[in-house]
């Protein structure tokens, strides 16, 4: 039987990259978001990351027709909004008039949060569209990926695809500034510097914003 020809058989065929960069050829079946996934194992990734977290948040707030604005801030900051529930008066001293306005906000309060769910769930099932199958088997070795995918935790799938994207080279243990914005980034720092200044400058300016917004939040009272 003839020995069928492979890739590696093609004569002037080309090895594999041993760098550690992943070529995955991917592309989302999300029409307008085709070419914006997440990859990892290149320093061009790190800037990927930022421009793909960016247009799937465009996305969201033009395609959702209803609280679309929240869970794409949601995708841009990876923080939550806060829908708090009024509290209830008490029913020995409230008016009617103003046990019905509470039951009003409640009920008003309690539809906004179901919609913020259902949403990051959409959001959630989306953003699992958006990288590739090596991507996806590197995320399924991660510690608190179980959780994050019974959850269908779009802050925890977002955090965890932003830790490995953003440290491309585990042999330098480089890593992106932001990886961990409140906490510091967890990875070593060794060769952030040289990172730094082989982004662009528009990349440059986006991580100094970033820089100043978690001094700011570290700054703040209550954080």
């Amino acid at each position: 039987m003839k020995k069928r020809e492979g890739i590696g058989d093609r004569k002037g065929a080309k090895a594999p990259p041993t760098t550690g960069e992943r070529k995955s050829g991917f592309k989302s079946a999300v029409v307008g978001l085709e070419d914006h996934i997440f990859e990892y194992g290149s320093p061009k990734h790190v800037a990927k990351f930022v421009k793909t977290q960016k247009q799937i948040a465009n996305y969201i707030q033009k395609k959702y027709d209803k609280g679309g604005a929240e869970i794409a801030s949601t995708v841009r900051t990876l923080v939550m909004p806060n829908i708090g529930l009024p509290t209830e008066p008490d029913p020995t001293t409230a008016t009617l008039i103003e046990m019905e306005i509470w039951k009003n906000q409640y009920r008003r309060a309690d539809k906004k949060w179901a919609m913020l769910k259902d949403n990051a769930k959409r959001a959630y099932a989306l953003i699992y569209d958006q990288y590739s199958l090596a991507l996806q088997t590197k995320l399924k070795g991660q510690e608190s990926y179980n959780d994050v995918e019974v959850n269908q935790d779009v802050v925890g799938l977002m955090e965890l695809i932003r830790g490995i994207c953003c440290k491309y080279d585990a042999s330098s243990e480089q890593s992106c500034h932001w990886c961990k914005p409140k906490g510091g980034c967890t990875h070593a720092t060794k060769g952030r510097s040289n990172l730094t200044m082989n982004m662009p400058k528009s990349l440059r300016h986006t991580l100094m914003l970033w820089k100043h917004r978690e001094d700011s939040l570290a700054t703040s009272p209550g954080t």
